[in-house]
């Protein structure tokens, strides 16, 4: 919540409307970036 600057739970629980495609796709992001960053040292 403090990321995404909801106040509440109730509001965090409303948006928070993501499937399992959405975070498989933002993990394979993730994973990216840090493959990319560790490959620059």
């Amino acid at each position: 919540m403090e990321i995404t600057g909801h106040t509440t739970r109730k509001m965090f629980d409303y948006y928070n409307t993501v499937d399992k495609d959405d975070t498989r796709k933002a993990i394979e992001r993730v994973e990216a970036f840090f493959v990319t960053v560790y490959q620059k040292r």
